[in-house]
This record gives C-alpha cells, sequence and structure tokens, in this order.
C-alpha cells in the first residue's frame, strides 16, 4: 500500500500544478458562464432538479457538476474560486486513483512516469481548470473503467457494481456518453477475453440484471423527475438538440475533418504525448487480457466515435488522456534509453515547440481583441518550451531518457504556470464583461437585444430580459431612468431610431463576434 507520504505529496504536486490561479480570472468563456449561472440559479431558487440559465429552463447538461457547484457557491460564496473549486477536487483525485492503480497493478516507476505524464498534460491540466461537467465526466468514467478492471482481475461482484454505479454518475454529469463509453469499452475488453459470450449470460443472469438495476436506480430517478417537471421539453431538447443532432450537425462553428480528434487526443497529452505512439505499439504486444488491451478499447472508441461525430472539440476526447497517460507511463518505465527511440521523439518535439510559439504569435497579431498585450512582457515565457527542447535534444543525444523528460516536462510546466498567474489574468482584462464593469451601475436596469454574451448573466447574477421587437425594447427604455442594452455590434444599425449612447464595443475573445453595450438615460 503506498505510504501516507506519497499520498500527502501527490496531493500537494496535484494541487499546486492543477489550481494555479484558478480564481485569478473572470467566469468567461461559454461553457463557463453558462454552467456557471444554471449552478447559481439553481441554489438561488432552490430548485434541484430543474437547471435553467437567465431562469428558463437549460437542456445542455444534466445536474451532478451543478450540484457541486452550488456547494461550492454556499461555502465560498458566488465567484470564479467556487465555480472551478470542485473542477481541482476532481483532478486531484483522479491522479490518485490512477497512481494508485498503478502501484497496484505494475510498481512505483509506472506510476511516476504516470504521474509525469498526466500532471504535465495540457490537455489534463486546462480541463480541471475550468469550470464545466468534463473534470466530473472524466473521474466517473476513469473510476468506472478501473473498478471494472479490478472486478475483472478479482472476480468480485462487489467492483463491478462500483464500475455500474460511476457509469450512472457520469450519465447524470453528461449523458449517454457517460456510460455508452465505458460500457462500450468493457463489454469488448470481454468479448475479446470470451468472458461475454450469450451462453455465458444465460448461465449467470445475475452478472447484467444487478448491476443494470444498481445503475438505474442511481441514473434514473433524476431523469424521471425533471421530465415530469418540464413536462418532458428537457427530456428532448436534451437528447434530441444536444444530443442526436450535435452528432449528426456541427454546432456553434465545431465542425472539422475525420482525423480532428486523433490530433486533438494527441495534442491534449502534450509535452509527452509524441510517446504515444510507440506506447501503443508496445500495448499491442503484450497478453490481451492485461489492461493494455482496456486501455487500447478505451481510447480507440473515444476517438472513433467523436471522429464520425459532426460536432468535434477537444474536450470530448479527454476521457481517453488519463488512459494515454498510463500506457506511456508503462512504455516510459520499460524503455531503455536508445537514441533510436529518443531522438526522433526529441526532433519532433523541437520542430513542434517551435511551431508552438509561432502560432502564438501569430494568433495575438490576429486576434484584434489581444493587441494591447502583444507587448506583455510575459509573453516571451513561451521562448522556455523551444529552449527546453533544444537542451532535450543535447540531452536525448546523450542517451538520458530522464533528464530529457525532466527538461521538458519543467519548461512547459513552467510556461503554463506563468501563463496562469500572469499572461491569462492581462488577457482576461479584455473581455468585454470585464470592460463592462467599469461603466455599470447598479441602479441601471440591464436588458438584452437579440443576443448578448452570456457571461454577463453570472457577473449580474441576475435575469437579462431579451427582447427581440424593438418596439417593445423602447418601452423598457421608456419606463426606466437608466437602461443598459447588451447586444452585437451587427444590431447596432437598427438601434439607431432608439438614439442610444455607446458606452462599449468591444471584441468577445477567441469566438469572432463582437459585443455592444448601449446606454439611454432620460434627460
Amino acid at each position: 500500500m503506498p505510504s501516507m507520504r506519497r499520498y500527502l505529496g501527490l496531493i500537494i504536486l496535484s494541487g499546486v500544478v492543477l489550481s494555479a490561479n484558478f480564481w485569478g480570472h473572470s467566469i468567461y468563456l461559454l461553457d463557463e458562464a453558462k454552467n456557471a449561472e444554471c449552478a447559481r440559479e439553481m441554489l438561488e431558487t432552490g430548485n434541484w432538479i430543474v437547471p435553467t440559465f437567465n431562469y428558463e429552463l437549460r437542456t445542455d447538461k444534466p445536474p451532478i457538476h451543478y450540484y457541486f457547484m452550488m456547494l461550492a457557491y454556499s461555502i465560498f460564496g458566488v465567484n470564479a474560486f467556487a465555480a472551478r473549486f470542485f473542477s481541482i477536487v476532481f483532478g486531484v483525485l483522479t491522479v490518485l486513483l490512477i497512481d494508485r492503480f498503478c502501484i497496484k497493478n505494475y510498481d512505483k516507476r509506472t506510476a511516476n512516469f504516470t504521474t509525469l505524464t498526466l500532471l504535465s498534460s495540457i490537455g489534463f491540466i486546462v480541463q480541471f481548470h475550468l469550470a464545466v461537467p468534463d473534470p466530473y465526466l472524466v473521474f466517473f468514467i476513469v473510476t468506472s473503467i478501473l473498478a471494472f478492471f479490478k472486478g475483472f482481475q478479482n472476480r468480485s461482484d462487489r467492483y463491478y457494481l462500483l464500475s455500474a454505479a460511476c457509469m450512472a454518475l457520469a450519465s447524470l454529469v453528461k449523458g449517454p456518453i457517460g456510460f455508452l463509453l465505458p460500457l462500450a469499452a468493457v463489454v469488448s475488453f470481454l468479448f475479446v477475453n470470451k468472458r461475454a459470450s450469450s451462453s455465458s449470460l444465460i448461465q449467470n443472469p445475475k452478472a447484467v440484471v444487478v448491476p443494470s438495476l444498481v445503475f438505474l436506480s442511481i441514473a434514473m430517478p433524476w431523469y424521471v423527475a425533471v421530465g415530469f417537471e418540464t413536462d418532458w421539453a428537457w427530456i428532448k431538447g436534451f437528447f434530441l438538440e444536444h444530443n442526436v443532432n450535435r452528432f449528426l450537425s456541427p454546432k456553434e462553428g465545431h465542425g472539422g475533418f475525420f482525423l480532428l480528434i486523433l490530433l486533438y487526443f494527441l495534442a491534449l497529452l502534450m509535452p509527452l504525448g509524441l510517446f504515444i505512439f510507440p506506447a501503443l505499439s508496445e500495448a499491442f504486444n503484450r497478453k490481451k487480457d492485461s489492461f493494455d488491451a482496456l486501455a487500447l478499447i478505451t481510447i480507440g472508441f473515444t476517438i472513433l466515435i467523436f471522429s464520425f461525430s459532426a460536432t468535434k472539440l477537444p474536450n470530448y476526447v479527454s476521457p481517453a488522456v488519463p488512459f494515454g497517460a498510463i500506457l506511456i507511463g508503462r512504455y516510459l518505465a520499460d524503455l531503455s534509453p536508445t537514441r533510436n527511440v529518443l531522438l526522433p521523439i526529441a526532433v519532433s518535439y523541437l520542430v513542434l515547440s517551435f511551431m508552438l510559439v509561432w502560432g502564438i504569435e501569430k494568433g495575438l497579431s490576429s486576434e484584434i481583441a489581444l493587441q494591447p498585450i502583444a507587448d506583455l512582457n510575459a509573453l516571451k515565457v513561451f521562448w522556455l518550451i523551444p529552449i527546453g527542447a533544444v537542451i532535450g535534444l543535447i540531452v536525448a543525444w546523450k542517451k538520458l531518457l530522464l533528464g530529457w523528460l525532466i527538461v521538458n516536462t519543467v519548461s512547459f510546466g513552467l510556461t503554463l504556470q506563468v501563463a496562469f498567474y500572469n499572461i491569462i489574468p492581462e488577457i482576461d482584462k479584455l473581455n468585454p464583461v470585464s470592460q463592462f464593469a467599469s461603466n455599470y451601475s447598479e441602479e441601471d436596469k440591464v436588458v438584452a437585444y437579440q443576443i448578448y454574451n452570456p457571461a454577463f448573466n453570472f457577473y449580474l447574477k441576475n435575469r437579462i430580459p431579451v427582447y427581440i421587437d424593438l418596439g417593445d425594447l423602447d418601452r423598457v427604455l421608456l419606463e426606466n431612468n437608466s437602461t443598459v442594452v447588451l447586444t452585437r455590434d451587427y444590431h447596432l444599425p437598427e438601434l439607431k431610431v432608439l438614439k442610444l449612447d455607446t458606452l462599449l464595443i468591444q471584441n468577445n475573445l477567441f469566438d469572432g463576434s463582437t459585443s455592444a453595450v448601449l446606454l439611454k438615460k432620460k434627460k
């Protein structure tokens, strides 16, 4: 059993890495804003069943992450710290779980390399920094699959029941994918190992029936309750719009070519992601009933399912990242320091590191809203990555695997830490909601015309009435002494007739749109 000293060290290390200044920038990104505000409204109204955004039905996601945010709001108040707090907690728990699994099934060396891969992974670090459902989904899917494997090894029903319970909780985080992904992985694994034939199921029906009952008893009550509460509107909206339609057609411009999900998977595992290719090859050569087979199947299903989806986002493949980290950890633990393996990876990483810096500089020059920070000194920190890659290439030539890993994970990790503490807060100051704060008075009534940035809701902590008709908006302006109107810049021409003063026209960061904030005061 791992010592308490190891556990404490892992908690501190993963806590420092995953929690870097998670409180130091506002809830602004679209998904964060809607999820954090939904939880705030549920807490305010005392409604634990029906999710809402702007006090209207929100059918995007089931409620587990809302519940944890509500708990954090009750303890810490409604703020960015509370909204993201349990994302960090679940990240730390995921690291502890995987470390424990690697020690029990392999050795400390494998556990150390796996933890190094995971805690240097840009996808893992960023994902567990956000107030979104994915940190919870990753934890429950990983727990489900690891519990299943433990049951498979020990022929223990209690672990199968734990696996089913975690699938249910995952389905309460993000819907069908929460159980379909781990279920597809474990069933395929059983068939590969000839443990799931139809005859064996007939001989032992409780192997299916009992876990199914556990799953249904946990997952179904809320789905039934929200169906009754909303006259089944939530069920229709969630399953049809946010599952079927999202799979069949790209949403919010998030489409892409078939192999994009695979590239996302590799990118999320950086800086050690390049080792995934030899790691996968080695895993294919191991015993078919080992965990390697289950990890390969899980990664394969995750990439395959979302490659066929018309909507493609980096976070879709995040449940596969911990399994990729385990395979890389196993590979590195067994790897002899040969130039044949290390040198090509070191060269490839060097090229990618320079491409990354070029991409950042290109992005800054093309994103108009970021021009004010183009000369920020902290941006020079990104050169640490190619500098580390150059030093790493020298180390790789000397066949020093551990030296290469340390140089590049430290340079990458320090870069991310500086970004979280010194760069992201400066970027955050440029978003329209932060800019709005200096122009807003609590005496103003805030409304919206047609469309607006959802992050305003979390900042105002109130409902924002949305008007589609100019006549209706005009009546509101006449009824109030001071009214702020939120909209987008392309609606400004039609609003000219209302003779509003312009408070702010600011680009929404990273989505190509522009927010406009207008004011009308009675004279």
